[in-house]
């Protein structure tokens, strides 16, 4: 993982107060806006309704790229986990992996979340040896992140709450193996 890389492209969205700025947050509001209204809705729906906010909101950022790449994230992001919350077929659930995969994670968490969802997807739909294929490489990236020298105490109770997560996920995939 290209992690100094991830945390400057992080840092690009955010404020000198470390908030996201205004578009970030507007595009969080919209999202989970969309994620109520389409609660009942099937899931070609919910891709619709999610693709729409995508095209508004990537025409609001112009031509600037990192913001045109974050909305991406998050709406392939929220489609995920929308393919998985409605326990869609696991060559839906790859697709929309495979577009995370293709766009990149914007920081560690929302690797370890993501990752959490596509894994979570191979348990529901009987395919373990991919969830284990996925997990295990995050897990042992937050190890190494966890051993570093410098660690900060906040940075290491998260890497643990992370492994904890992942690692019980983990533990499901190799006893449907």
């Amino acid at each position: 993982m290209a992690e100094a890389n991830i945390k400057t492209k992080a840092a690009d969205i955010m404020q000198d107060d470390g908030l996201p700025d205004s578009r970030s947050r507007d595009l969080a509001k919209a999202i989970a806006k969309t994620r109520v209204a389409t609660f009942d809705s099937d899931f070609g729906a919910i891709e619709v309704a999610y693709r729409t906010v995508e095209r508004e909101f990537i025409a609001r950022a112009g031509n600037d790229e990192i913001a045109v790449l974050e909305t991406k994230r998050r709406i392939a992001e929220a489609v995920l986990m929308a393919a998985v919350e409605n326990c869609q077929p696991f060559d839906t659930c790859r697709k929309c992996w495979d577009d995370m995969l293709r766009l990149g994670f914007t920081n560690i968490d929302r690797t370890c979340t993501m990752t959490w969802y596509y894994a979570e997807c191979c348990r529901q739909n009987e395919q373990p040896s991919i969830g284990l294929g996925v997990l295990e490489p995050v897990i042992n990236d937050l190890h190494r992140l966890l051993a570093e020298p410098g660690v900060t105490e906040s940075a290491a109770e998260y890497y643990r709450h992370e492994l904890d997560n992942l690692g019980a996920l983990l533990d499901k995939l190799k006893t449907a193996t």
